[in-house]
């Protein structure tokens, strides 16, 4: 027995047992290569326990971040003291190692810092500021400000890409300001705008009232709006917006008159469908809301959406089983169409599905997704499938995770 064993050498168990003590000990290196160990002898295997695959995977991924940050630690130790040469080879390898985007940028910044010593060490003179903005200028991914403002024109409909093409400088100013998130400048050169441009009829209030919401100007907005319906009833956008003030304002009976006084050849649109069904639910009227969701999609079919919105109202009525069976099927049609799911979509079929007493290896094979899929919930990710762990007796890996929940736990606001 002993013979057999030393020819088929460690166990994937016994790599991974191997690698966790690594890991403790803050031996990232070691501890990533006994975790590819344990997965190449689960590859050799033929393995099908995708579980505990995922599981030494994601353990592997941990130790690659870990030993990332240590190398960036220590390049930016060996850039104080002068030591370009070797900081740029760890920083160069915690690039190979890291997805994080944030450890990425912090990588390339002291990469550039590298560049800067180099032109010290060679010239001994200090490069100007606006030298080693010159070296280090690319051009913008985004693309030229007439380029983006294209693009966005061509979202629009043919109507709507005439119109705003027409309406001058101060509006495409203005515009670009709004898509670009600085609201104060869009208020300002979208007013400019309507000044420019007096006819009723154009669709500058749509997104000046845009700019005042994001602002928080609410009375300004509602006012731009209602004034915008009047003359653009078909508008599903304003619908849209005017209704995100009322129920901004809890005003849920005015954004349901406003609904239903919508145009007969709207009122049976999904959108349409879907703000009414939003109005009953946020007015604490669920079973009012699951109504006009089941309405929809008796007549028209199957839609993603309203089935979403309908799984969120079962949950609210306490119905978690029929909420995690329309989880559970829009997972299956998107899987039948080859789309992507919706991380939402898993985060609650999986919480569901824990909530009514399933924690299969299904569930946890979703949460070990979403801890890469939604890294900003990680924290509470990880505390499920401590809870999962725990339920199915395994304390060891339970503890593990549960010290991952309380090391990427959110600060408390205030």
């Amino acid at each position: 027995m002993k013979f057999l064993k030393f020819f088929s050498g460690k166990t994937p168990e016994a790599h991974e047992e191997k690698a966790d003590a690594f890991f403790n000990a803050e031996a990232y290196g070691p501890a990533k290569i006994e975790y590819e160990k344990a997965l190449d002898k689960l590859e050799k295997k033929g393995a099908d326990d995708v579980v505990y695959i995922k599981q030494i995977e994601h353990k592997r991924y941990q130790s690659m971040e870990a030993l990332a940050l240590e190398h960036m630690r220590h390049g930016e130790a060996l850039i104080e003291t002068r030591n370009p040469e070797e900081a740029e080879e760890l920083l160069n390898l915690a690039l190979e190692l890291t997805k994080n985007d944030a450890l990425i940028q912090e990588v390339n910044e002291k990469l550039q810092e590298i560049s800067s010593q180099y032109l010290v060490l060679e010239t001994g003179v200090l490069p100007e500021i606006s030298d080693l903005q010159e070296e280090v200028d690319v051009p913008d991914p985004r693309g030229s400000d007439e380029e983006v403002l294209s693009a966005l024109f061509e979202s629009l409909s043919e109507e709507e890409q005439a119109a705003y093409r027409s309406y001058g400088k101060a509006f495409e100013e203005g515009y670009m300001a709004l898509n670009q998130g600085d609201f104060k400048t869009s208020v300002e050169k979208l007013s400019l705008a309507m000044e420019d441009n007096s006819s009723s009829k154009t669709y500058i209030p749509l997104e000046l009232a845009t700019a005042h919401m994001n602002l928080g100007n609410a009375d300004e907005a509602q006012s731009l709006l209602e004034n915008f319906l009047s003359n653009h009833p078909e508008s599903l956008k304003a619908y849209h917006l005017l209704c995100d003030i009322f129920w901004e304002k809890n005003e849920f009976d005015r954004a349901w008159q406003l609904l239903l006084s919508c145009k007969r050849d709207l009122s049976d649109s999904l959108q349409i469908f879907l703000l009414k069904g939003e109005t009953l639910f946020l007015a604490g009227k669920p079973h009012e809301a699951e109504s006009v969701y089941l309405e929809y999609l008796n007549t028209n079919g199957w839609d993603e959406h309203i089935a979403q919105s309908l799984g969120k109202t079962y949950e609210a009525l306490g119905l978690n089983d029929k909420a995690r069976e329309l989880y559970e099927e829009i997972i299956g049609a998107c899987q039948g169409c080859g789309s992507r799911i919706d991380p939402y979509v898993k985060q609650r079929y999986a919480d569901t599905s824990l909530e009514t007493g399933q924690h299969s290896i299904k569930i946890l094979e979703i949460y070990f997704d979403l801890v890469h899929e939604d890294p900003d919930n990680r924290s509470d990710y990880y505390q499920k499938i401590s809870r999962i762990y725990t339920l199915q007796g395994n304390k060891k890996e339970a503890r593990r995770y549960l010290a991952m929940a309380d090391e990427f736990k959110k600060p408390q606001a205030g």
